[in-house]
Order: structure tokens, then C-alpha cells, then sequence
């Protein structure tokens, strides 16, 4: 008798649990979006984030994915607002996971509304290209296989988050001038990068930025960019060339270090280069000085295994200590 209660007991609380699982999916169901509205042909759906001013973001309707729901497709044209009820609401952002795994999606335009996009928002999709002045989150463009085409921060202030544009398939990138911080791993991975414009005036690089990425990558610099940000480009292995110097005038530690350059000339307008700022540059075989500069930090060539020649200025008074150590 006791077993059998027992038995009964333990269905009960089987029950009892598996009642309060469908409970709590359903309430997450119910709760991820508030409305859905039609966008470019196709269904989007829309969390209210604030009643009062009226604002949405675009949001997955599973959290976190679209099973079960038909995903996106095409080039989608985000309005500014869409209406509910008779009320408009304004699109301020794309949250977390929107557009997880859509891969029919290829393209998508922003309305100047729409201020950040959130981690995973893109995370595998069939986008193509993306122009945006914001908050990019972590891993928002993780492993966009598509995506050859980017341009951030041209007339906002703009943030990129770890890992946001991992392994995705990158081939141009324009970083504008109101880009004020880029995240650890933000760039890695992407093979296919041939083209960089770096035109921030004032921004702040987390390690490893660019990390095995590049395919005999030419970098750029905006005229209005005076100095390299602090290891901006180390790990850089696809970067071949320095095409354009902007209005640099000096490099600072560890700017270049373990990056895949060839030859570098340093223009006549920088004056100083910091500690290991072209440390462990193994395809580098020359390097011309130009005729402001004075002095150099520790280290800046050491380990450059393959440089051959090295041009000097005659005005240079200050060589840092194992400024050529290790190389041949």
C-alpha cells in the first residue's frame, strides 16, 4: 500500500512539474513580442519598451529563434514607426536574437531611429551589407557568411561589441569617425578582408581586433585621424599594406605588432613610434623612416625575422633598446 501511494505521489509531482513547464513556455511565448506588423512583405515582430513615449524594438518571436514562424526573406526597409492599435510606436532598436538564423534575409536599411542592435541580433543570417550609426552588440554578426559589405559610425557615435563581425565574410570595411570603441575579437576570422578606411578620430581598440583576418588587406587612413590607436592593428595577419597615412603623426606601442605588412614607409609628419609598434612583423623586408622622426620606443622592430633594409633619417637622436633585436 505504501508503494502505491508513493507511486501516486511521485505522478502527482510528475504532473505537477510538467503543468508548470508548459506554464512557464507559454508565459515566455506570450511575452516575446507584443504586436506583429507587416515590413517589406514581410511578418516582424515588435516588443514594447517603453508605453508611455510609445517605442518598440524588433524582437524574435520564439526569444531567441524563428521555429515555428515563417523567417524573413529579401531586402527588409525598416520604417520608423509601425502602428498598433491605432497607435504609432517608434522603432529604437533591434533586440537580442531578432534576426537569429534568417537566412533568406540578405539585406536591411535603418531608420535614424533605430540606435543599437542587439548580441546575436544577426547571428548566422544571409545579410549581405550593413550601414548603421549605434550601439552594435556582442556577436551581432557572428558568422554572416553573406555579409561582404559594412560601413559604422559615419554620423553617430558607434560601438562595437566583442566578436560582433566573427567569422563573418568581410571583404570592405569603413570604420567612420564617431566609432569610439571596438570590442576584443570584433573583426576575427574574416578571411576574405581586402579593404579597411579607418577614419575614427578618437577611439579605443579591446585586444586582438582583427585576428587572423585579411587576404593581402590594404589599410587606409582618414585625413582627419592624427594618431593610431594602442593596439589597433596587432594580429592583423592579413594586413599587407598601408596605402594611405591620413594626417598621422604618431604610432604607438604595439600599433602593428604581429601584423603580415611587407614594406612600410612612415611618412615625413610622424615623429614618434611607440614600444613594439612593429614587433614580429615576419614578412616584413624594409622599412623607410621619414624625416620627422626622432626617436623609438623598445622593441619596435624586434623580431621582424625577414627585414633586410632599413632607412634611417639623419636627424633621429633616440633608438629604443632592442629596437632590431632578431633580425637578420
Amino acid at each position: 500500500m505504501k508503494k502505491i501511494l508513493q507511486i501516486q505521489r511521485n505522478k502527482s509531482l510528475l504532473l505537477l512539474l510538467l503543468f508548470s513547464v508548459a506554464g512557464l513556455t507559454n508565459a515566455f511565448a506570450q511575452d516575446a513580442y507584443d504586436f506583429s506588423a507587416a515590413v517589406s512583405g514581410n511578418t516582424l515582430y515588435f516588443k514594447i519598451t517603453d508605453a508611455t513615449n510609445h517605442t518598440v524594438e524588433v524582437v524574435a518571436p520564439n526569444w531567441s529563434d524563428w521555429s515555428g514562424f515563417t523567417q524573413p526573406t529579401g531586402s527588409i526597409a525598416l520604417p520608423q514607426t509601425v502602428n498598433n492599435g491605432g497607435t504609432d510606436f517608434t522603432i529604437t532598436a533591434v533586440g537580442t536574437y531578432a534576426f537569429n538564423g534568417c537566412s533568406g534575409l540578405t539585406g536591411i536599411t535603418f531608420p535614424s531611429s533605430v540606435t543599437s542592435i542587439g548580441s546575436y541580433a544577426f547571428q548566422s543570417s544571409g545579410i549581405t551589407f550593413f550601414n548603421l550609426d549605434g550601439n552594435i552588440g556582442d556577436h551581432a554578426f557572428l558568422y554572416c557568411s553573406a555579409l561582404t559589405d559594412v560601413t559604422i559610425g559615419e554620423n553617430r557615435t558607434t560601438t562595437v561589441g566583442e566578436s560582433a563581425f566573427n567569422s563573418s565574410a568581410l571583404t570592405s570595411l569603413t570604420i567612420g569617425a564617431n566609432v569610439t570603441n571596438i570590442g576584443s575579437n570584433a573583426f576575427n576570422y574574416c578571411g576574405n578582408l581586402a579593404n579597411v578606411t579607418y577614419n575614427a578620430t578618437s577611439c579605443t581598440f579591446s585586444s586582438s581586433a582583427f585576428y587572423y583576418s585579411g587576404n593581402s588587406c590594404i589599410l587606409g587612413f582618414g585625413n582627419n585621424v592624427t594618431s593610431v590607436p594602442s593596439s589597433a592593428f596587432s594580429s592583423f595577419s592579413g594586413l599587407r599594406t598601408i596605402s594611405n597615412w591620413g594626417g598621422v603623426t604618431s604610432i604607438p606601442d604595439n600599433a602593428f605588432e604581429s601584423t603580415g605588412l611587407t614594406s612600410i614607409t612612415i611618412p615625413n609628419a610622424v615623429t614618434s613610434l611607440g614600444s613594439y609598434a612593429f614587433s614580429n612583423c615576419s614578412n616584413l623586408t624594409s622599412i623607410t623612416f621619414g624625416s620627422g622622426l626622432t626617436t623609438t620606443g623598445e622593441n619596435t622592430c624586434s623580431g621582424c625575422t625577414n627585414l633586410r633594409t632599413v632607412v634611417m633619417p639623419s636627424n633621429i637622436t633616440t633608438i629604443g633598446n632592442s629596437s632590431f633585436q632578431s633580425c637578420t
